[in-house]
């Protein structure tokens, strides 16, 4: 019975370690316009000035098709060191980060007889065909940012950078992407 209460009490004193250093986000504004998105960070305690940030997201049909974006879901893995701050995880950061983007190409299509024509139903109309081709990719760059904190407890993030692209379902030629957020924060 003792070793059990012992292995609790490190349990809890071990996540209340580790939830001191963590900050949950996310982007209202996106969540308003159909991206479901969330992430976290995580400042070391070693060294506050240093963090890790994970996240997800996923885009709804509806604000796909209406702004024709070929995005499904991403996540994101990235490091942080904050330069202008001595003891904490606030103010102007550099970072890195890698980043997956599940992505379709999703089209209608007029459909074609052997003569060239456009196939037509009983009404006249053309008939179309649904087309989806995959285009997901991966890629690594650079992130430029800062981070505002309210309380000691919400926060403000903004950030910036590029991306190099190191793989791709497609044979697409562009080679970089832009990174770019926006997150509001909650620090545990």
């Amino acid at each position: 019975m003792k070793k059990l209460q012992i292995a609790l009490a490190l349990l809890i004193s071990a996540n209340m370690a580790f939830a001191q250093g963590l900050e949950v986000k996310t982007n209202p504004v996106g969540f308003a316009f159909g991206v479901t998105n969330l992430g976290l960070e995580y400042a070391f305690a070693k060294d506050p000035t240093f963090s890790v940030c994970v996240a997800g997201w996923h885009i709804n049909d509806n604000l796909k098709e209406w702004n024709e974006i070929e995005w499904n879901a991403g996540a994101s893995l990235g490091f942080r060191k904050y330069v202008l701050s001595k003891s904490d995880d606030h103010g102007l950061y550099m970072g890195i980060a890698a980043r997956y983007i599940d992505s379709d190409l999703s089209e209608y299509n007029s459909t074609y007889d052997q003569n060239g024509e456009p196939v037509r139903d009983v009404n006249g109309d053309r008939v179309l065909t649904y087309r989806t081709e995959p285009k997901s990719y991966s890629s690594a760059g650079f992130t430029l940012g800062y981070k505002q904190v309210f309380s000691d407890k919400f926060t403000i993030d903004a950030l910036i950078g590029i991306g190099r692209i190191l793989w791709r379902e497609d044979d697409g030629n562009v080679p970089a992407e832009f990174i770019g957020g926006f997150n509001f924060g909650y620090r545990f």
